[in-house]
């Protein structure tokens, strides 16, 4: 269940990062700071929902960054960030 929720809302996450690039482009939308500010809040709460579902900001963030990178077809190397003892 975790894997699909959390691939949901890094596709949210995605999708609120994709609607500000256009913003910044598009020259119909009047209001850009307004509407990339809420673009940017949504994805702090999405942020938010990750590390309550995978216990840590870290390994959120971790998430979101290789979603980021696989996304732009950058191969990432896969690694345990768990504290050794």
């Amino acid at each position: 269940m975790a894997g699909s929720e959390i691939d949901h809302i890094l596709q949210q996450i995605r999708a609120e990062e994709e609607s500000a690039r256009r913003a910044l482009s598009d020259p119909a939308i009047v209001a850009k700071h307004t509407f990339i500010n809420t673009r940017t809040e949504n994805i702090g709460r999405h942020v938010k929902t990750l590390v309550q579902i995978v216990g840590s900001e870290q390994k959120a963030i971790d998430l979101v960054v290789t979603d980021q990178l696989q996304q732009e077809g950058i191969v990432v190397m896969s690694h345990d960030t768990t504290p050794k003892s």
